[in-house]
Parts: C-alpha cells; sequence; structure tokens
C-alpha cells in the first residue's frame, strides 16, 4: 500500500487505520458526487422529497420523537452493515459507503441548487456528526480488505476492546446526530 506523510511515530497498525478512514472519506466523496451530478444532469428523473428540512417530519406525518426513533434506527442499520462489513471481508462496506454516497448526493442536489452557501454549510454541519459515524463504521469495515489481502483476521479481534469502543462511538455518534436533525434543523 502507499505510505502516510508523517513525522510522527505512528504503529503500523494506527497508519491502517488512517489509510482505511481515507478510503472510506474518499469513496463518500466520489459517490457523493456521482449521485449529485446523476440528481442535475436529470438522468434519473425520480420522485424526490422537498427538500426542506421541516418537510422532512410532515412527510413522515410522525412526531419529532417517532422521527428520532425511525432516523435513529435507520442510521443505526447503515452503521451496524458497514462494521460487520468486516466479517465479509469488506467487500460490503465498500458497496454500501459507495450506494449511500450516490443515494445522498442525489437527494441532495435539488438543494444545492436552490439554496445559499451558507443554509447549506449550516444543514451540512448539523450532519457531520453522523458523517463522522458513517466513516468510523466504513474504517472498521474496510480493515476486512487487509483481512482478505493476509487471508486471515488481524491481530485485532472483532470482540477487541478497541473494536467494542468503535462501534459504541458510533453509536453515540448516530444517537446524536439523529438528536440534531430532528430537534435542531427543524427549528430554523
Amino acid at each position: 500500500m502507499w505510505d502516510l506523510p508523517c513525522s510522527l511515530p505512528i504503529s503500523k497498525k494506527e497508519k491502517l487505520k488512517v489509510k482505511f478512514f481515507l478510503l472510506a472519506l474518499f469513496l463518500l466523496v466520489i459517490s457523493f458526487s456521482v449521485g449529485n451530478n446523476l440528481g442535475r444532469s436529470g438522468v434519473l428523473n425520480l420522485e424526490r422529497p422537498e427538500s426542506s428540512p421541516i418537510s422532512i417530519i410532515d412527510l413522515f406525518n410522525t412526531s419529532s420523537t417517532v422521527f428520532f426513533a425511525n432516523l435513529f434506527v435507520n442510521n443505526l442499520t447503515v452503521i451496524l452493515v458497514l462494521f460487520l462489513g468486516r466479517l465479509f471481508f469488506g467487500i460490503p462496506t465498500l458497496v454500501f459507503l459507495f450506494l449511500n454516497g450516490i443515494v445522498n448526493g442525489f437527494m441532495i442536489s435539488p438543494y444545492l441548487v436552490s439554496h445559499s452557501s451558507l443554509e447549506i454549510f449550516r444543514q451540512l454541519s448539523i450532519h457531520s456528526v453522523e458523517l463522522i459515524a458513517v466513516l468510523m463504521a466504513g474504517e472498521y469495515g474496510l480493515r476486512g480488505l487487509n483481512d482478505f489481502r493476509k487471508k486471515k483476521q488481524t491481530e485485532d479481534s472483532w470482540f477487541s476492546f478497541g473494536s467494542l469502543v468503535q462501534l459504541m462511538a458510533c453509536i453515540i455518534f448516530t444517537a446524536i446526530g439523529a438528536y440534531l436533525e430532528v430537534f435542531y434543523s427543524t427549528q430554523y
């Protein structure tokens, strides 16, 4: 693989984590761009919900608490699929990251055209907590590619303390992100 430009003494294991985190970020950015371009070009002419964050709750016709629970469970499912993709050598994680980026890029394309840069930044900053959880889970799932290359699981086992802490952090970030999305973004 490629080397990271770094002057700090970082272990081989930590360098590998950074590489897979950057790979997850790269996949999301590329696939988001593809989805955004598909949405803007009109290649896919699908019905989309309103781009206003307030109408999202109306779309589900539920209370904020029920919407929070639905959003949390949906995002938790994404996190678990990305995280558990390591069991299958990272392949499901690769596919899911790419498809998730395409769908999100496609769904946000009309919003990017019709809103100011400041409004776009404000809305995307709310989702940054969820993005951190997705990238952390994606990094862990993509480590399965290294397992595949070595034809065995690496020294960092599935049930190590570090992997459980990483999973718990992903779950906490997912809950915070869902809370911010439902109770903060709909206020403005």
